[in-house]
């Protein structure tokens, strides 16, 4: 099976894609940010914008932010995306590709490299939802959720991590 062919057509169970799909996102998107910390291009801990730099003082609040709430309205426009591209093509890669570039854009406001980084990961989170979409809506909205929520996790803990080591 291809890889593209393992992110648009699962043969597992929903919660098993899930973590596929989370480390998916999520190992290229740190490689990203370390690459661009490594260059200059940014300086960890990551500048997380409007949520803060994560502390010994973050909220739960702060925390549920990234965590679930940004995800889960992230994941509702990204549906609605879909569904406008899809209407201008029926590709599914191309699709993916779309939608990675405008979320991309839209984080790159922020940084250019967690833009790149967003381009990765929203081009993962729009093939998990293509690939579940036929299920159902929320099988398609749970399987771009659920990884979006845990990539944001990740990037929360590794900040944390070295936000603290210093």
């Amino acid at each position: 099976m291809t890889p593209l062919a393992r992110l648009l057509e699962p043969r597992v169970q929903l919660w098993r894609y899930c973590t596929e799909m989370w480390l998916v996102a999520s190992i290229p998107y740190v490689a990203i940010l370390y690459l661009g910390d490594s260059i200059g291009a940014i300086s960890l801990p990551l500048p997380l914008g409007f949520v803060g730099i994560p502390s010994r003082d973050t909220s739960v609040l702060d925390v549920a932010q990234l965590v679930v709430f940004a995800p889960a309205t992230e994941t509702f426009v990204l549906a609605l995306l879909i569904r406008l591209i899809s209407l201008a093509t029926p590709r599914p890669l191309l699709i993916a590709v779309l939608a990675g570039l405008v979320f991309g854009v839209i984080h790159g406001l922020a940084s250019a490299i967690l833009g790149i980084g967003a381009l990765w990961g929203f081009f993962v989170f729009t093939c998990a939802f293509l690939a579940w979409r036929t299920k159902s809506f929320w099988s398609a909205y749970l399987a771009a959720f659920v990884p979006h929520a845990l990539t944001n996790l990740s990037l929360l803990l590794i900040t944390w991590a070295s936000a603290n080591a210093a």
